[in-house]
């Protein structure tokens, strides 16, 4: 597992070093409310010099992930594309958002990896067509140990309950602990595990966080392949 690092730009931040050269993954800052992801997607896509069609979820807090190959708006909490004219987004606010690209270059990939998604098993049923141990994942902006204070009935949560510690009285989940373990054991290799180490609630109000400020506003995760000229 490596930390991620980030590079700034006017209101979004682009991952730096994880990925190939011909792929551009980030996320937007709480200068974006990201209630509207074309919209706030083309402007970024337009400072950027790429010419895109976007991908994004209603995302439900399920298991459920599609394979998408054409610009829309889907309902589930997982997409991947072959499409290297799409741009795929993920909303968050603290739930933890999942980055995937394939050294192929041929499968990117992002998830909603919610609490109910967890537990409802995304990461066990994600089946892309492709082996996991090709991928790299980062993990993006949301709650980490820090923050991810759950209730004791959590611990009936069979999937989630050996990532769950007690601390204080409260019962906290790690996220990056489940999302690293469940890969890894679907082929992930451990190194290709990158993890941005930003909380969503504590660390400095970069990006939005319903916890801290109850907000509707939303983060925007995104990945696509740099324009082709084929």
């Amino acid at each position: 597992m490596k930390k991620e690092l980030t590079i700034k730009r006017n209101g979004f931040y682009l991952f730096k070093g994880s990925l190939p050269d011909n792929i551009t993954a980030g996320f937007t800052g709480k200068e974006i409310p990201g209630l509207d992801p074309p919209g706030n997607m083309l402007e970024i896509l337009g400072e950027l010099g790429a010419n895109k069609k976007i991908a994004w979820m209603a995302q439900k807090h399920s298991w459920r992930v599609k394979m998408v190959q054409r610009a829309g708006h889907y309902s589930c909490d997982g997409i991947f594309t072959e499409n290297k004219r799409l741009v795929l987004i993920v909303k968050s606010a603290d739930c933890l958002p999942l980055i995937f690209c394939h050294k192929s270059g041929n499968s990117l990939g992002v998830v909603h990896m919610g609490w109910r998604s967890a537990e409802a098993g995304i990461l066990e049923k994600l089946d892309t067509g492709h082996p996991m141990s090709g991928y790299t994942v980062i993990a993006g902006p949301g709650l980490r140990p820090c923050c991810y204070e759950v209730g004791e009935e959590f611990l009936s949560h069979k999937n989630m309950a050996p990532f769950i510690t007690q601390s204080g009285g409260k019962y906290i989940f790690d996220p990056i602990s489940f999302s690293h373990k469940k890969l890894t054991e679907k082929g992930l290799i451990p190194k290709n595990f990158h993890d941005l180490s930003l909380c969503s609630k504590c660390s400095g109000h970069v990006v939005h966080s319903n916890r801290r400020d109850g907000t509707k506003d939303r983060t925007l995760n995104f990945i696509f392949t740099n324009d082709v000229t084929e």
